[in-house]
């Protein structure tokens, strides 16, 4: 055969001319060189098995063995651009993600935040529901009345089944009672509640930093707060109470006045009072700076007279990240304040500089030394 019989076959095969038998060997010739293959794992194997489905192609004449190899370099070729195309187009979305990825990882500030369990166990997003939206919970009524603050109420008067709305980390939030009492949960923190308050007083389990403006209602009912063992009772009054860790529990009035009581002390504070309980229950009454106190409500975090631990934790709560301590000396107390929305680094950078600290970020982790 002629060395352009390929060329030939090729012409007659577009024009319908093949005979039975010379289609039937085009196709398998084709099929081999359109042999599948993944390019994502494109290897030395597969390059081979083609060549030898392109060499097995049924072309006895030997004139177009010169022919075969060009096409074969050709065929070699295109599938190798086409796995570089495939590598680069499979870094490129693997790039991507990552990147999105890393933004998911991003310390960043929190925002309004809060979560209803529901009496059934189910999880709500209340910062989820819409604006001026109304929408019944169980044995409570839900509205949303502001990007951070929903409005409570009960739905059946004899119903007094617990309600719990938490503030996660990386979230405050504000809830309204059917009194007009408002609590604001700072992050990681939590109130229960029953969906109607007694004839008798309205009473509240709160666990982490909450800021009360009690309303004085038409009942003369009180208002009582249980943190831990501790009761703080009041009628109408502002007051910020924040739990620690260790056990311990800060109560700091900012008006009116409050009973504050356990099985080893009952004390009665006036404004500018703060009550410091230790995790003995030994306790002590001093005044307190209501500019530091009510920093987190106005997006401050106060550094005054705290050591690095306890900045760290509130910083820790807001940022939602893990914060390891690793030999600190919490004997240093820092002075100033910082905006609870500026980015990690900043904050990082500022108290490194204060008092010789130093940050190591890890993924949502912060090690401090």
């Amino acid at each position: 055969m002629k060395s352009d019989h390929f060329d030939d076959l090729l012409k007659r095969y577009n024009q319908n001319k093949l005979s039975a038998e010379e289609h039937e060997i085009l196709e398998n010739w084709l099929d081999s060189i359109h042999h599948k293959i993944d390019s994502s794992s494109w290897n030395e194997i597969s390059r081979r098995r083609l060549e030898k489905n392109v060499l097995n192609a049924v072309f006895p004449i030997k004139s177009i063995w010169k022919r075969l190899q060009y096409i074969l370099r050709v065929a070699s070729v295109l599938l190798v651009f086409i796995a570089i195309g495939f590598y680069i187009y499979h870094n490129a979305n693997t790039e991507i993600s990552t990147d999105e990825v890393v933004v998911e990882n991003r310390i960043v500030p929190g925002k309004s935040t809060g979560i209803l369990r529901t009496t059934k166990g189910e999880l709500v997003v209340l910062s989820d529901l819409h604006y001026d939206s109304v929408q019944r919970f169980g044995d409570i009524v839900v509205e949303r009345i502001a990007e951070d603050e929903i409005f409570v109420k009960p739905i059946a008067k004899n119903s007094f089944e617990i309600q719990t709305i938490s503030a996660p980390k990386g979230g405050n939030f504000t809830i309204q009672f059917e009194d007009k009492t408002r609590v604001t949960l700072n992050a990681n923190s939590n109130i229960s509640f029953p969906s109607n308050f007694s004839t008798t007083e309205r009473f509240v389990t709160v666990d982490g930093e909450v800021y009360f403006d009690v309303q004085k209602d038409v009942y003369n009912r009180p208002f009582k707060v249980k943190v831990g063992e501790t009761i703080i009772e009041v009628l109408g009054t502002k007051f910020n109470v924040r739990q620690i860790k260790d056990g311990g529990i800060k109560t700091s009035l900012f008006e009116g006045a409050v009973q504050i009581s356990n099985e080893k002390f009952s004390v009665k504070l006036k404004p500018g009072d703060e009550l410091d309980v230790n995790s003995k229950g030994e306790f002590k009454i001093k005044n307190f700076n209501s500019e530091q106190v009510g920093a987190w409500q106005r997006g401050f975090f106060s550094l005054e007279n705290k050591n690095i631990k306890e900045i760290m934790t509130e910083i820790g709560n807001w940022y939602d990240v893990d914060v390891i301590f690793d030999d600190i000396d919490t004997n240093v107390k820092y002075k100033g304040s910082i905006s609870k929305f500026s980015d990690i680094e900043t904050i990082l950078d500022i108290l490194s500089l204060a008092e010789g600290n130093t940050f190591e970020v890890q993924e949502r982790r912060i090690i401090v030394r």
